[in-house]
């Protein structure tokens, strides 16, 4: 598969961390400002983002009290979330968005971790909100909006090491949770006691990666059963739930990135083709997806310059935001992904097979939908691929000439022989 250019749109300098608007043009960025070489200041910026993906740099707020850790909006993008360290006590910040922008008030903040935080992740509902931290814990959270601390519902203990990354599934069903012990642990809250999270299962990355086998990011996928996990030594690891059993998790393919090149950040494209990783060789790798199972080849390769820290796709799917561990963030146009997919499909003779389950968002139990939407797919792959076409086409042509022909022969003949019906019949099988 030949790849292709993903364009730079623009730079924005001093930025830890970073995270997109659900759905509007603005971001979020955690920015340091040094005053001597022992003295610095964290805030967060709110940003708008211009149609062409250049950043306007006059702040719509700027948030105080806040340090390099992860900033994260909610789904609804009613609230952004902040991290702060103060001494030995680590708080979450949220703050109260308004239609448009924030409002550069805080709703509330809560406290609990005793070490920094590294990783926060809202649920789908926007009811929970998951924070891993230094001190080798997740605590699950109560959002409240009437302006009192959230209510912390659980401490998950069980990892030995630092809490690196947390994320809810976008069904929220499930929370996992990576560690420096190598292992990611998937939970899944009672049905009717939300203080209530079990670890349903253990996934051990030791058996793929050995010593160099921790856990920097994990992301799942938007619509499948699937999820990625960047590891220490440089590889990338897919894991499929089994339909019947949410405890089973299997290990269904190992992506491997340059020798003891670490792996920093994984990211899905909302459109679930795509699946981004950015690694300690300065370099964000695109990797198409062909099935549940498999994975294609790198369709492109971005150089950034520095060790990649963090990777965000927009909901649109049109812009891709990397952040480098020097504090750089990089925008890239992402549309491109979008136009080329049914192209890529067709070369890798999989445009039918991905059709049929991307029509699927197994959550749906409508199954004339699933059709439709199957239909629609193929549709677009047809119309942007006249190939393909033709060669389906031909296919059907082919296939009527020669059932003509056994027809023919038939009448001219009269009874065909047994052997020779046994030859026709296979040849149409070949077809």
């Amino acid at each position: 598969m030949s790849s292709f250019h993903l364009p730079e749109l623009t730079r924005f300098n001093t930025v830890t961390s970073m995270d997109f608007h659900p759905t509007e043009l603005i971001i979020a960025v955690s920015e340091i400002k040094s005053i001597s070489l022992t003295e610095r200041i964290y805030f967060t910026k709110v940003l708008r983002l211009l149609p062409d993906g250049t950043i306007d740099e006059t702040p719509i707020e700027t948030l105080p009290e806040n340090t390099h850790s992860p900033v994260a909006f909610s789904p609804s993008g009613q609230f952004l979330a902040t991290g702060y360290l103060y001494k030995n006590n680590s708080k979450v910040i949220l703050w109260q968005c308004l239609p448009k922008s924030p409002s550069g008030h805080p709703v509330s903040s809560f406290t609990g971790h005793t070490e920094f935080i590294n990783s926060i992740d809202f649920d789908p509902t926007g009811r929970f909100l998951a924070t891993g931290s230094y001190d080798k814990t997740t605590r699950v959270w109560q959002v409240r909006t009437d302006g009192t601390p959230a209510i912390c519902l659980a401490i998950l203990k069980d990892h030995s090491s630092v809490v690196t990354t947390v994320a809810f599934s976008p069904t929220g069903r499930f929370l996992a949770t990576g560690s420096w012990d190598k292992t990611v642990k998937v939970w899944c809250k009672a049905p009717d006691d939300d203080r209530n999270w079990t670890c349903i299962a253990i996934l051990d990355q030791s058996e793929v990666g050995g010593v160099y086998s921790s856990v920097n990011s994990i992301a799942f996928h938007p619509t499948l059963p699937l999820l990625a996990i960047g590891l220490g030594h440089g590889t990338v690891t897919l894991w499929q739930k089994q339909p019947a059993d949410d405890t089973k998790w299997t290990l269904v393919k190992t992506m491997k990135e340059d020798d003891h090149r670490q792996v920093h950040s994984v990211a899905f494209h909302p459109d679930g083709l795509f699946l981004a990783i950015g690694s300690h060789n300065r370099t964000v790798k695109i990797w198409m997806l062909t099935n549940d199972k498999n994975v294609a080849k790198c369709v492109d390769t971005l150089f950034c310059g520095y060790m990649v820290n963090q990777i965000r796709f927009h909901s649109s799917g049109k812009f891709m935001a990397v952040v480098t561990y020097e504090g750089t963030l990089i925008l890239y146009d992402t549309s491109v992904l979008i136009q080329k997919k049914t192209e890529l499909l067709a070369t890798q003779g999989t445009a039918r097979l991905l059709a049929k389950r991307l029509s699927t968002d197994h959550t749906s139990t409508d199954r004339g939908l699933d059709i439709r939407r199957e239909q629609k797919i193929t549709r677009e792959v047809d119309a942007a691929n006249p190939p393909l076409q033709v060669a389906l086409l031909n296919s059907r042509e082919a296939d009527a000439k020669a059932k003509a022909k056994a027809k023919a022969n038939i009448g001219k003949g009269g009874r065909i022989s047994q052997r020779k019906r046994k030859i026709n019949k296979r040849h149409s099988y070949r077809r």
